[in-house]
């Protein structure tokens, strides 16, 4: 089989080099290894591959360079059909890596992969999971990947950046002392007991969401979120709802009430899941439009809703994934 293996040298895990990842692949001739500052030249190295008809793309890269590359993949047309998708976690958190991909250690990963790959293709385990397209304004070019969030996970992202240049000890000391701060602002009862940063993160956006057409009008939120995966971070299933459709949402409205007695049934109940009140809620959607002024977040990358225009979230393709099986 036919791999073609992209490397972002950007990325978290390979900030130290790629010597290893190349020692590995060395060996095995029917892998293509193109490496990439950031995503610059990915539309020729995946042009590359489809003359080539590589029949699987392995990803060594974070959340972010998984979006990039689908979403070149998808809206570049170079493929006849689309190949297997393998996720390998080189990036930080690797949410995507864990639940459709290849989680562990990278280079162990990897040769596994560069093992499973010499064979026949009915050999490789797969699993099927709907991308998110995602629409900021009528004409453009879509957005693809699997986690989109709104209000404080966009805040938190934002927050996160604000400490990337400090040390890594001050850096997550920092962040943990600023969301520690915000939730005791919630759980205190919405009082500002907290200033500056921690203020920002749990302050709360006006949406409008309508999913499947169905308008929820305008309200104060915590926190939205959107996803095809189907466990976040933790093991987490931070939503349970039994409609039909690929996109799973849920919202936290703000202030919200008994928070830390929803905790626990919002990230880990099962399909029945009782709230203490109605300001937790989930579905699932094939459509979902939400009117905002803020930022989102799709897949850890942070952009800016348009000025008068909805973002609009729609099942997207739906791909094969490269999985260890069960």
């Amino acid at each position: 089989m036919k791999v073609g293996l992209l490397n972002n040298t950007k990325s978290r895990r390979n900030l130290g080099g790629l010597e290893q990842v190349h020692r590995i692949v060395r060996p095995f001739p029917h892998i293509a290894c193109v490496d990439l500052v950031g995503v610059e030249g990915l539309g020729q190295a995946l042009a590359g591959f489809a003359q080539e008809r590589v029949e699987m793309i392995a990803i060594n890269g974070g959340d972010g360079t998984v979006d990039a590359v689908l979403t070149e993949m998808i809206a570049g047309g170079k493929f006849q059909s689309p190949p297997l998708i393998a996720i390998l976690p080189g990036g930080t958190t690797n949410m995507t890596a864990k639940d459709i991909g290849l989680p562990g250690r990278l280079h162990r990963s990897l040769k596994r992969l560069a093992h499973l790959s010499a064979g026949p293709r009915h050999a490789v385990t797969c699993k099927k999971s709907h991308l998110i397209e995602v629409r900021r304004q009528p004409g453009a070019p879509p957005l693809y990947g699997f986690f989109f969030g709104t209000a404080a996970i966009a805040n938190g992202v934002l927050l996160s950046r604000r400490y990337l240049d400090r040390p890594k000890f001050h850096a997550g000391l920092g962040i943990a002392a600023t969301i520690g701060a915000a939730l005791f602002n919630i759980l205190a009862g919405g009082k500002k007991t907290c200033q500056g940063d921690g203020q920002e993160l749990f302050q709360g956006e006006t949406i409008q969401v309508s999913p499947d057409g169905a308008d929820h009008g305008r309200q104060l939120y915590l926190l939205n979120l959107v996803t095809t995966l189907d466990r976040l971070l933790f093991r987490s299933k931070p939503y349970w709802g039994a409609e039909a459709g690929a996109l799973r949402y849920m919202a936290v409205r703000h202030p919200p009430a008994r928070l830390l007695r929803a905790l626990y049934p919002v990230f880990y109940g099962g399909k029945t899941r009782r709230f203490p009140s109605t300001d937790y809620h989930s579905c699932n959607a094939k459509t979902i439009a939400f009117q905002m002024r803020g930022s989102f977040v799709l897949d850890g990358e942070i952009y800016h809703a348009p000025s008068g225009a909805p973002v609009i979230l729609r099942e997207g393709p739906e791909l094969n994934f490269v999985t260890w099986g069960p």
